[in-house]
């Protein structure tokens, strides 16, 4: 498997031009990735981009978002942005585009509508151009011969950003991307939600700029009297307005966060929390939790594991894979202060589970995410046990 590397900074300019050179040269797109606020914050700003310019766009979307970034989806909706969210849709699509634009998915697996996509547009070697931050362990291109923009960073959002300002400096037709408000906020949701709002940014300089940057841009396109366009979502004038809806809990939410850290098992700096479906369906059923209000708490508790343990958290739970598949996810965090690189732990995984288990997995350095198998619950435990041991050395060492 070709493993991915970032470009070069030498060579990271002329990337991004060739990133412009390859948006301006084509009239109908397909977006794809993996379904979180990252890959759907760089998706969308894109296609609302390229939309703007006449040209053709279509997301591969086949669910919602579950959390408090689902106000993108009204963007995406208000906008008119085609989705395809089934193979038919993608079929139908097929005709009508000649280019493939990957976001923030670190490998093929995590791909929603994979065998079609590869059905009809990679198997006809389509041009494609990737997009992403994710490197190491199971990572590799989604096709190796394409245009690859990846780059160390905090988000995809901010690679995004990066090739929207090289379009528009070297096209001098092309109209300012950072004026619409809808891109704007699409970047700044990805490079907040990915980052923790900051605390988990692992090249702070560069998160301090787009904040800024992207802030400045988006208070001045916003309106004192202007009225919400959809009165169920929120309206932001401000990096900071996103970042407080993004972390702010429900009385629910907060109960529920409460009851969760007392149940985490921490020693040696590792802190372990079991999240299976028994201790979920229990959760859920005594706060009359939705699956918004589930998924909120979930991002909490994955963020607030390692700052309880000291250097090194882990929740794992029951999810599916982007084919459907039912498996076991361990997500990976660390606490601010430990300089522990995550993507590192991959031969840990592999050594606390029998060979075949590891469906794959990835990340950046403090946060990395891992599916397994659907093994029998004690298996699996013993799996997590022997993980938190070998990181409790690693972080000793």
């Amino acid at each position: 498997m070709k493993k991915k590397h970032a470009v070069s900074s030498e060579n990271w300019k002329p990337a991004l031009h060739q990133g412009a050179v390859f948006l301006r040269r084509h009239s109908g797109f397909v977006f794809c990735g993996y379904p979180d606020a990252d890959a759907l914050g760089s998706m969308l700003s894109l296609a609302l981009y390229l939309k703007d310019l006449g040209k053709r766009v279509y997301i591969v979307w086949p669910g919602p978002l579950i959390g408090k970034t689902d106000f993108l989806e009204d963007i995406l909706m208000h906008n008119r942005v085609p989705l395809l969210d089934t193979a038919e849709r993608v079929r139908e699509c097929s005709g009508k585009i000649d280019a493939l634009v990957v976001c923030d998915t670190a490998n093929r697996k995590l791909v929603p509508l994979f065998s079609e996509l590869r059905q009809y547009f990679l198997d006809r070697e389509f041009p494609v151009l990737e997009i992403d931050h994710h490197f190491g362990t199971d990572s590799a291109p989604i096709c190796p011969n394409g245009l690859h923009l990846f780059r160390q960073a905090n988000s995809t959002t901010e690679i995004t950003a990066e090739i929207l300002s090289a379009y528009f400096e070297t096209d001098a037709d092309a109209p300012d991307p950072f004026e619409q408000r809808n891109i704007l906020v699409s970047l700044l949701t990805g490079l907040i939600a990915d980052t923790g709002g900051g605390n988990a940014s692992i090249r702070r300089q560069d998160y301090d700029f787009w904040v800024k940057r992207l802030g400045d841009r988006l208070n001045q396109f916003t309106r004192a009297t202007e009225e919400e366009e959809f009165p169920d979502s929120p309206y932001f004038a401000s990096p900071l307005e996103i970042k407080t809806f993004l972390a702010k809990l429900s009385d629910a939410e907060k109960l529920g966060v409460e009851q969760l850290q007392e149940r985490i098992v921490h020693e040696g700096g590792v802190g372990v929390l079991n999240l299976l479906e028994s201790i979920r369906t229990e959760l859920v059923a005594s706060l009359q939790l939705n699956p918004a209000g589930w998924a909120q708490i979930l991002e909490t508790m994955a963020n607030a594991i390692p700052e309880v343990a000291g250097a090194v958290g882990i929740v794992f739970f029951e999810d599916k894979t982007a084919e459907g598949e039912e498996c076991y996810f361990i997500k990976l965090r660390r606490a601010q202060e430990s300089l522990i690189d995550l993507r590192e732990t991959e031969s840990d995984i592999r050594a606390s589970f029998e060979d075949g288990s590891v469906l794959g997995g990835g990340g950046h350095p403090n946060a990395v995410s891992y599916r397994i198998r659907l093994l029998p619950e004690d298996q699996f435990l013993t799996g997590i046990d022997t993980l938190a041991t070998h990181l409790r050395r690693r972080y000793e060492s």
